[in-house]
């Protein structure tokens, strides 16, 4: 029983996929939520605090004193007020709070206050929200550092996520597997709502983090596996659309009026509790049934798609030998036993092909979340710029949807790269408003078509023999990405300059794309099964800037000579 046979007859993209894989969207729109939940929950209070002074009544709010900002606060490099070092506060008989009652010789730290000055009671000027995680536990000023702290803990929580439910997903069965993952990511996310520890918000955010990227990478896994071949490179791109969404309604939910950060978690959070009725909805992967030799379980589940998709299965298809050994998930035999990750630094491409696409997964998903994280400091309506920020990925995923068999992978991957870096560098020193949102999501779209393309880009790069532990290592200097991305952009301005982190994210991205035009293109050519086939890429004569028809590039693949010696001089 094989299942590409079967899709021969069967559809590749049938009633019956259409329809699951629309609600395996359902899942990856979950992730999108979890993911960028802190985005939301962790703003800072940019317009201002102070402690609360001799003067302020019980009732007291920051615009209590009635005073110009500059009578209160000196000016900071960048030209801000510094709410971490105010104008020291002179004790008076009255308790008054006049501009005489302020030394602007000299300067308090909100963290070294004298006695007077209750700096336990923290007022905070009106800003997008009405309450933050931020401010209910007063991270502000020496604190400030675990507020990025929070979502870099989160992206290591994505590390875990990938080895503990890929594990799981191999084992027990990928619809299983990806309800324990919603319900571990869902719990996490509302348990949160209700922590008012750091240690244990954090904790929550860890625990989110493994279920959503388990969630993603199953529902990820599931949505290919019931396709066939010709259809993977659509659906694996496709699906960050409703990643892009779930991202988006967080921003939606903040514009409807949800404003405290415990109210907008529960909101965010409780709706996905339904999500393990799919269970009852979702089929199991019939790849991973049958390779697991759960035949009759396949035969059950592809008859009833059969019916679904309107048409007769051959007979012949169904049957299975009864004597075969069923063959667990990657017990395929690749190649020698001895082949290891220092086969990765042997071989003189395959080590070039690494060393530069380590250092652009940590590009791709530095540039990509740091953007995303960087989108409520772009000027004006932060939930507009937040949810511009994430629907602008969509038509990213669609552009490569639709150039990536034409133009080519190492030309999309190369000019998005190149796109962040030049999109973001001047939108550094750009004043906030339209201008500088424009700029940064010009940015976003590059970063979030090479964030599409790199893995379909590296698998195809690899051969056969090292792929699995290439990409394994990939994703692990992800994960370095995804943690350094939060410090980048939302510690690195507070202790430096606020244009430094696109800066860094751009010119990361710059290095990035011009190190990738040392990489060869994969579009064409057969996927290399031994580290000897790797030398098939230099024959391959497809141009950085040509573009093929479908018709060319079908006529490549069905070339019997496909993958063996290409004449440089041959015209299509």
């Amino acid at each position: 029983m094989n299942y590409d046979d079967i899709l021969e007859e069967l559809g590749e993209l049938g009633p019956w996929q259409i329809l699951h894989l629309l609600l395996l969207w359902l899942p990856v729109c979950a992730s999108g939520v979890w993911t960028l939940t802190y985005s939301i929950t962790g703003i800072e209070p940019a317009n201002g605090f102070r402690c609360a002074l001799p003067c302020d009544s019980t009732n007291a709010t920051f615009s209590s004193i009635n005073l110009n900002k500059s009578y209160l606060f000196p000016l900071d490099e960048d030209e801000n007020f510094d709410y971490c070092k105010p104008y020291a506060y002179i004790q008076n008989v009255q308790n008054s709070c006049s501009i005489e009652d302020f030394d602007h010789e000299n300067t308090m730290d909100v963290d070294n206050q004298p006695e007077f000055v209750d700096c336990n009671r923290i007022m905070y000027d009106e800003f997008d929200m009405d309450s933050t995680f931020v401010t209910n536990l007063d991270l502000i000023c020496d604190k400030q550092y675990m507020v990025a702290l929070i979502a870099s803990i989160y992206m290591a929580g994505n590390f875990f996520g990938s080895f503990i439910f890929g594990y799981m997903g191999d084992q027990i069965g990928r619809k299983l597997t990806l309800m324990i993952a919603i319900l571990t990511a869902s719990g996490g996310s509302l348990a949160g709502a209700f922590c008012t520890n750091y240690i244990a918000y954090a904790a929550t955010r860890f625990l989110v983090a493994i279920g959503a990227q388990g969630n993603y990478l199953i529902a990820f896994g599931l949505s290919v596996e019931l396709v066939g071949n010709k259809r993977k490179t659509f659906v694996g791109n496709i699906i960050g659309v409703p990643f892009a969404i779930g991202e988006s309604i967080l921003g939606l939910v903040a514009m409807a009026g949800v404003k405290d950060w415990m109210t907008f978690q529960i909101v965010i959070s409780a709706p996905f509790f339904l999500l393990p009725l799919l269970y009852f909805i979702l089929p199991e992967s019939p790849r991973w049934l049958i390779a697991t030799g759960r035949y009759e379980e396949a035969k059950a589940l592809i008859e009833k798609a059969a019916k679904m998709n309107k048409v007769k299965l051959s007979p012949s298809l169904l049957y299975h030998e009864p004597k075969s050994d069923a063959k667990t998930i990657g017990s395929e035999d690749h190649g020698p036993s001895n082949i290891g990750i220092m086969d990765l630094f042997r071989n003189p491409f395959v080590r070039k092909v690494t060393l530069i696409m380590f250092f652009n997964w940590i590009v791709v998903t530095l540039g990509y979340y740091g953007i995303s994280m960087s989108s409520t400091n772009f000027g004006g309506n932060i939930f507009v710029s937040f949810i511009l920020a994430c629907l602008v990925e969509i038509p990213s995923y669609i552009y490569n949807i639709l150039v990536m068999d034409h133009w080519g992978r190492k030309p999309i991957f190369v000019s998005s790269l190149l796109l962040t870096g030049i999109a973001t560098i001047p939108a550094a020193f750009l004043s906030d408003g339209a201008g500088k949102t424009v700029m940064a999501l010009i940015g976003k779209f590059g970063a979030a078509a090479s964030f599409s393309i790199v893995y379909l880009y590296t698998a195809e790069l690899y051969p056969t023999v090292v792929r699995s532990t290439a990409i394994g290592l990939c994703s692990m200097m992800a994960r370095i990405g995804g943690m350094l991305a939060p410090q980048v952009a939302i510690y690195l301005p507070k202790i430096s300059y606020k244009w430094l982190p696109m800066i860094v994210m751009g010119s990361s991205a710059i290095c990035g794309g011009l190190l990738s035009l040392l990489l060869p293109e994969t579009l064409g050519t057969q996927l290399p099964e031994t580290l000897e086939d790797t030398e098939n890429f230099k024959k391959n004569d497809k141009g950085f800037f040509q573009c093929w028809a479908s018709a060319k590039l079908k006529a490549r693949t069905d070339d019997p000579n496909f993958g063996k010696s290409i004449d440089a001089t041959e015209k299509f």
